[in-house]
């Protein structure tokens, strides 16, 4: 080989080797933000949701102090009137109608729904039957009477009597009022980090001769330290009953 073939050789293959460096260089230094990138990404995922299982249990934790406790101002009594005289008006406890929501219902109102004793009708009409017969302010009728004679009548959707229909009740049950009402929740609460149960009822109590209401009850109440929705409800009706009572005797 000659000096010129040589020369010629030396210059044609120096410049391509620092092009061939500087793209390792390149691709390495790609690489290596990729890395940290993804490293960076991996850190900042892991921080979110350590934040957000720190919200999720601090937000627990306000909702089960703010659950355990239970105030008289969640059970509300209003008295519009009563019967005058000195006898025990005679009154009968109709099971209680499911408030599907109408307009507003939703998803949420199916998914409360699931939640929701099926049974809730007969248990609050059970309850407030104890209650009132406690009070003694009240003669009042056993739920398995009134249920024997509404279905001797006829009836056979017991819980969706209409209110046209009030009238009829005073021959068959033979009673001067009687408490209705409806429910929307009874039963557990969407699904939490702490167990929570629900009652939310109203009871009317309604003179069946005039149509008029003469008192009415309003709970609404959550727990996380009664057992089930029964104590929570038998607990809520009983002091809302005894409230009652105070102010029937105050007119």
């Amino acid at each position: 080989m000659g000096a010129n073939q040589m020369r010629a050789t030396i210059v044609s293959t120096k410049p391509c080797q620092p092009k061939v460096n500087m793209n390792k260089c390149l691709a390495l230094e790609s690489f290596q933000k990729f890395i940290f990138n993804l490293k960076l990404m991996n850190l900042r995922l892991k921080q979110s949701i350590i934040f957000a299982c720190f919200c999720a249990l601090l937000i627990s934790v306000v909702g089960f102090s703010g659950c355990s406790s239970h105030s008289s101002s969640s059970a509300k009594v209003r008295v519009f009137g009563a019967f005058e005289g000195p006898f025990k008006p005679k009154v009968a406890a109709l099971e209680f109608r499911r408030d599907s929501g109408g307009k507003k219902k939703g998803a949420r109102t199916a998914i409360a729904g699931l939640f929701t004793n099926p049974d809730a009708g007969k248990i609050i009409a059970n309850m407030f039957t104890n209650e009132l017969t406690k009070s003694e302010l009240f003669i009042v009728l056993d739920q398995e009477t009134v249920r024997k004679r509404l279905k001797k009548s006829g009836y056979k959707d017991i819980q969706n009597i209409e209110r046209s229909e009030y009238k009829e009740l005073k021959k068959i049950l033979n009673v001067d009022a009687i408490v209705t009402g409806t429910y929307k929740r009874f039963g557990f609460l969407y699904p939490t980090m702490i167990p929570r149960i629900m009652v939310k009822f109203y009871a009317e109590y309604i003179d069946i001769e005039t149509g008029d209401i003469l008192w009415s009850i309003r709970v609404k109440d959550y727990s996380s330290s009664d057992r089930d929705e029964r104590d929570l409800a038998r607990r809520k009706i009983a002091r809302a009953v005894n409230n009652l009572k105070f102010k029937l005797q105050k007119q």
